[in-house]
């Protein structure tokens, strides 16, 4: 069962926009037939619908969801620092995308403060969140601010020893404010 759970995760999340729609309803079918058993994966079916709104430009829905989805996760699990640190990351992408900068700086400060707290000024997720930091200063025109983030989310990769997905998404994003300036 928590393989097929873990293979439907991968599925919603890793999906191309064309494919999430079936995705997600493959998952919810799975969800009704063994309910009794999964009550926390109710909620994080919410998310991959969030998703699936967003991507749709349903910016609204998207936000809300994902604000109901943060809301019912436990602050204190964790292994759902991942979790509450995305969630976060997506309502402030959705606030960005509003227009809502002042909210979508909160929540991606939030963001990155949780990531802090549990793994640490060294781990790659606080990277990660950073340079997500780091992109709405290049949106509100505070490059140097932005700059600064990058440069530290560089840093933490550079010198931490594991290789990771997010150094080039950390790099280009570096790139894309030395360009700004």
């Amino acid at each position: 069962m928590l393989l097929k759970i873990e293979r439907l995760r991968l599925k919603c999340q890793y999906s191309r926009p064309s494919e999430l729609a079936s995705a997600i309803e493959e998952t919810k079918s799975f969800y009704l037939k063994n309910e009794s058993e999964l009550s926390d994966f109710k909620s994080t079916l919410q998310l991959f619908e969030a998703e699936l709104h967003f991507q749709r430009a349903k910016y609204e829905d998207a936000l809300r969801l994902s604000i109901e989805y943060y809301r019912k996760l436990e602050p204190d699990f964790f292994h759902l620092v991942y979790l509450q640190s995305y969630s976060l990351s997506k309502i402030a992408k959705l606030n960005q995308k509003l227009g809502r900068h002042s909210d979508a700086l909160e929540n991606f400060q939030k963001s990155v403060n949780i990531v802090l707290d549990k793994k640490g000024c060294d781990h790659y997720l606080y990277a990660i969140k950073l340079n997500e930091l780091a992109d709405i200063y290049d949106e509100i025109g505070d490059l140097n601010k932005s700059l600064d983030l990058r440069l530290e989310a560089v840093s933490i990769f550079r010198n931490s020893y594991s290789t990771n997905l997010y150094f080039g998404d950390i790099l280009k994003g570096y790139a894309s404010t030395l360009e700004l300036s």
